[in-house]
C-alpha cells in the first residue's frame, strides 16, 4: 500500500517538476527497493508458504493411513 502512495505522490508531482527536480524519483525507487526487498515482508511469505507446505503434507499423510 505504502509504495503505491509514494508512487502516486511522485506521479502527481511531475507536472511542476523542472530539472534537476527530477532526482526525486529516487524516493519512490529507494522505497520500494527497500519495502520489497530488505523489509520483513518477503521473509514472511517464505515462512507462511513453507507452513503451508508441512500443513498440506500432514493432511496427505493422514489421508494415505486412513485410506
Amino acid at each position: 500500500m505504502q509504495i503505491f502512495l509514494w508512487w502516486g505522490v511522485f506521479v502527481a508531482s511531475t507536472s511542476v517538476l523542472e530539472g534537476a527536480e527530477w532526482l526525486v524519483i529516487h524516493g519512490p525507487v529507494f522505497l520500494t527497493l527497500l519495502l520489497l526487498f530488505v523489509s520483513g515482508i518477503p521473509l514472511l511469505e517464505i515462512i507462511f508458504m513453507f507452513a503451508r507446505y508441512r500443513k498440506d503434507q500432514r493432511q496427505a499423510s493422514k489421508e494415505l493411513k486412513m485410506g
